[in-house]
């Protein structure tokens, strides 16, 4: 890779073939110019964006601060989620952070799209939005409004999605709400939302819908269990076809047993807390 520009001794941004990348590894900007290239030895991290166009017209302007806030964020997000990011995760979060911090004065605190949906689906993503506003206030000694947790909540589970496009994150948030108000009809019930069950619940709709978007589908071969378990909680089981014809429909696609079986496994412990 060629070195384009030489942020401090650990951080360079870098080319190849017309991508843009930060590079991080401990020494890899010691003595380095524009035009040199950098050994992968020295790379213990690489960030990569998906947009260079768009990317090439603001990275310049990037801060060691900046690169330093914002893997930090990426960290925590790692931590917190446990889950592999999309490369480009560090692109979109400086362009984030650089145009809340660098181009506007005057942060307002505007409602995010899917705000509900988002905090009540999607904690683990707020849990990183409220940490990184932290880490943006100890770094920068700027306060941003609880509504940029929310926004960058969803980078991160923007990041979560191989296509990286935005339009597949709303949809994500968006069937969660649909499939929420599914089992609250079938069953009559009102979903204690604060309870761990749910949360468990959430965290495997998450983890299918993901699946979903990404064209992996489980697929085990547990379809024994599954007649046996759909046999004996036929409600949850259907329940859970009328969430699966819905994503089946909208993605063209046909929902694996293995995925059923787990979600009918999951709603019949919702239930079964409910009832309580």
């Amino acid at each position: 890779m060629k070195v384009i520009k030489r942020l401090n001794n650990n951080v360079v941004m870098a080319q190849e073939k017309k991508r843009n990348f930060i590079l991080i590894g401990k020494g890899i900007g010691f003595n380095v110019y524009p035009g040199e290239m950098i050994h992968p030895n020295k790379i213990e991290e690489r960030y990569m964006s998906s947009n260079d166009l768009f990317a090439t017209e603001w990275l310049s302007n990037i801060s060691e601060t900046d690169i330093q806030v914002v893997k930090e964020i990426i960290h925590a997000g790692r931590r917190i989620l446990n889950v592999q990011l999309n490369e480009n995760i560090m692109f979109t979060l400086l362009n984030h952070l650089y145009l809340k911090t660098n181009m506007d004065n005057s942060p307002q605190d505007i409602s995010p799209p899917f705000e509900w949906e988002i905090r009540n689906f999607y904690p683990k993503e707020v849990e990183v939005g409220k940490e990184a506003l932290e880490l943006i206030a100890k770094h920068k000694n700027i306060q941003l409004p609880f509504s940029e947790a929310i926004f960058i909540a969803l980078h991160f589970m923007n990041a979560q999605i191989e296509s990286g496009e935005f339009h597949d994150t709303f949809e994500i948030v968006e069937l969660s709400k649909q499939i929420d108000s599914i089992i609250q009809y079938s069953f009559k019930i009102d979903i204690g939302r604060d309870e761990t069950n749910y949360q468990r619940f959430v965290t495997h709709l998450k983890y299918y819908l993901f699946r979903v978007i990404n064209n992996k589908l489980l697929d085990i071969g547990n379809e024994e269990l599954y007649r046996t378990v759909s046999f004996r909680f036929q409600e949850e089981s259907q329940c859970v076809d009328k969430i699966t014809n819905l994503i089946d429909e909208k993605y063209g696609i046909t929902t694996s047993l293995d995925e059923k079986l787990y979600l009918i496994l999951h709603i019949n412990r919702l239930i079964q807390v409910n009832n309580q």
